[in-house]
């Protein structure tokens, strides 16, 4: 783990205040700050398939800003004096700019993401906003919800069959297909992977809830 050079650092009330939806000077404070910033994945929603990084860095925060999706029982996790915060309301560089403030004031900063945090344009957004911001991150990967899916479905893929995960408008092509998309738009995938060239006998499961 690399931590950042010490600089002026924010005081951890005032951080705190804008994590909470306040202003002042994200720009300026975010090319001085003192902690890492960890960006867990949350694996497919359930505490025990947590990696046991992952379960520390949680049970450690004193912030921790949250996919919507995340579960009562994950952010239950988090220490009883956490501010949790939902990222519901927030792009990729607000999470960020709300990051890197809280960090400059001492804060210990979770970034609770849904799945794996790489493996989402989400994810993979705040990485490079961040990154742009010469952030110093640990990045603990999680069960991605594509995984958890067939591993609760009992779908066995064989050796010869690589993964083409998808989503819904795009191309098929590989023998084993993973469309990710909304149950309401499970017959319009169905409609879009058949316009792709998927033959109409080929074998499917429709799995809903793995995450």
């Amino acid at each position: 783990m690399t931590v950042a050079p010490v600089g002026a650092t924010l005081p951890r009330d005032a951080a705190r205040q804008w994590a909470r939806g306040g202003s002042g000077g994200s720009a300026k404070l975010a090319r001085r700050y003192v902690h890492p910033i960890y960006l867990v994945g949350a694996g497919p929603g359930i505490p025990a398939l947590l990696t046991v990084r992952a379960a520390q860095l949680l049970g450690s925060a004193e912030l921790v800003l949250h996919d919507p999706g995340a579960g009562e029982e994950l952010l239950a996790l988090a220490p009883a004096g956490a501010l949790l915060r939902s990222t519901a309301a927030l792009d990729a560089e607000a999470v960020a700019a709300a990051a890197l403030v809280a960090a400059a004031g001492g804060t210990r900063v979770v970034r609770l993401l849904e799945g794996d945090p790489l493996t989402s344009v989400r994810g993979a957004a705040e990485v490079r906003a961040l990154g742009a911001r010469g952030a110093t991150l640990e990045i603990v990967p999680g069960i991605a919800p594509e995984s958890a899916a067939l591993a609760y479905a009992g779908i066995a893929l064989p050796p010869a069959a690589p993964l083409a995960l998808v989503r819904l408008g795009n191309g098929a092509g590989e023998r084993a297909l993973l469309s990710v998309a909304a149950a309401a738009d499970a017959g319009a995938a169905a409609v879009s992977l058949l316009g792709a060239g998927l033959a109409s006998d080929t074998p499917a499961a429709i799995v809903a809830r793995a995450a």
